[in-house]
């Protein structure tokens, strides 16, 4: 089949497994001359490549998508020595265990790489996309992290963009600062992706206790001018904040889920589309 594959003239066409697994099996003569550069796994998820997977991929077999799930719980991430022509996606990497020039040759090796799943566990610090946030944020320092939410990022135009985020600005806010908060909004509304085919979200707080001053019509304004691109919101404690203060102003002060819905029906209607579907 591979050898008839092989003959066809149309360059297109390609023969596509979901999963391949290694067995050691026997292969019949002249298979590992063979060219696999028409054979696609969809999805490969072992610890490491074994040595038909090893000799596959000289041959020049495609890997779409490399799943990482449970693997990267110990300091090895010997799977990235090697080379998967045709990746596409990675997903379930924690990816702490390599220096940033390492993740970088290997993001070289890789050009059709557009996007990565992150686990909770990521340290973004030493990556080639968290150094490009923080150079991003300048003069603000943001903290991106989250215990229980996954991450994305995605390459667009050679550059690497959050479609997922969860960050917190760590800085001290003079009391009164909504212009200060707004510029850090807008710098992070830079660095997710504004591509239409991506449903891109973000979760964000202040360590500083900006939802003492701001109102929910600051709030709604700033997200509406600076963040129309984003699908999803999840906003922390300051939001809360805001809402517990301005139900506390009106004479039948209502639930903190009244108040809840009537903000993201508010956003929704002023941004027509940013949904805010939780709290931090």
């Amino acid at each position: 089949m591979i050898e008839a594959l092989n003959r066809h003239p149309s360059d297109k066409l390609r023969l596509k497994f979901q999963h391949l697994k290694e067995r050691s099996s026997v292969h019949p003569a002249g298979f590992q001359s063979m060219s696999l550069s028409r054979v696609v796994c969809c999805s490969w998820g072992d610890e490491c490549p074994g040595e038909e997977m090893k000799t596959w991929l000289v041959q020049g077999l495609n890997i779409e998508k490399i799943l990482r799930r449970d693997y990267d719980a110990q300091p090895d991430d010997s799977w990235m020595d090697f080379t998967y022509p045709g990746l596409t996606s990675i997903e379930y990497w924690k990816g702490n265990h390599r220096s940033v020039q390492s993740i970088v040759e290997f993001l070289q090796r890789h050009p059709l790489l557009k996007r990565i799943e992150l686990e909770p566990g990521h340290e973004h610090d030493n990556t080639p996309w968290g150094i490009a946030f923080a150079k991003r944020m300048y003069p603000y320092s943001c903290r991106i992290f989250d215990p229980n939410r996954f991450m994305v990022v995605v390459q667009v135009d050679n550059e690497w963009l959050y479609e997922k985020i969860v960050v917190t600005f760590q800085d001290d806010i003079p009391h009164g600062g909504i212009g200060i908060v707004e510029t850090m909004i807008q710098k992070l509304g830079t660095m997710l992706s504004q591509s239409s085919s991506v449903y891109s979200s973000a979760g964000i707080d202040f360590l500083s206790p900006v939802g003492e001053y701001m109102t929910s019509e600051d709030l709604i304004g700033i997200l509406t001018r600076n963040l129309s691109h984003v699908y999803n919101l999840q906003l922390g404690k300051f939001l809360r904040d805001i809402l517990t203060r301005e139900c506390a102003q009106i004479l039948e002060p209502g639930s903190a889920m009244q108040a809840m819905e009537g903000f993201r029906e508010r956003l929704m209607f002023r941004s027509r589309g940013i949904d805010v579907c939780s709290l931090l």
